[in-house]
């Protein structure tokens, strides 16, 4: 396995083990906040990009999909959600920053709950991908 690639034994790092990722995005923090943050991009990208739809050229994820199942898809939609707040946590980004996640699950989770609706909102809000971008941004500017 190359350097560019997700290194762990963690079972959600193998189920996504075939995204690279390029070196360039390797932030300046310890390694073990490296790990938690490759788990969370992992799952990020498993739950919001990881399936690639043709002709639209448009990515979903396992989150959309699941998503069909009336209230418990959402509800496990919102738990796996919360694993990348609680790797925010463990990272000890800010509680401004963490509610900003909060919010994005609830909202996606709420309005996720209507039938059809909900399922669009869901491929298009992408919540984790944005609670990713949310948890880089936070160890980019403060973690150095």
């Amino acid at each position: 396995m190359s350097a560019s690639t997700i290194k762990s034994d963690n079972y959600l790092d193998k189920i996504a083990g075939f995204i690279k990722y390029n070196p360039d995005d390797r932030l300046d923090v310890s390694s073990v906040k490296e790990d938690r943050l490759q788990r969370v991009r992992a799952l990020s990208y498993f739950l919001d990009n990881s399936i690639k739809l043709p002709v639209v050229d448009y990515r979903i994820g396992f989150d959309s999909i699941i998503g069909f199942i009336p209230v418990i898809g959402d509800a496990i939609s919102a738990g796996l959600s919360i694993y990348i707040i609680y790797q925010a946590h463990q990272l000890k980004i800010s509680k401004r920053a963490r509610a900003k996640m909060i919010y994005n699950v609830a909202l996606e989770t709420v309005i996720g709950s209507i039938p059809v609706l909900g399922d669009v909102f869901d491929a298009a809000w992408k919540a984790n991908a944005r609670n990713c971008r949310i948890l880089e941004k936070h160890l980019k500017k403060y973690d150095k």
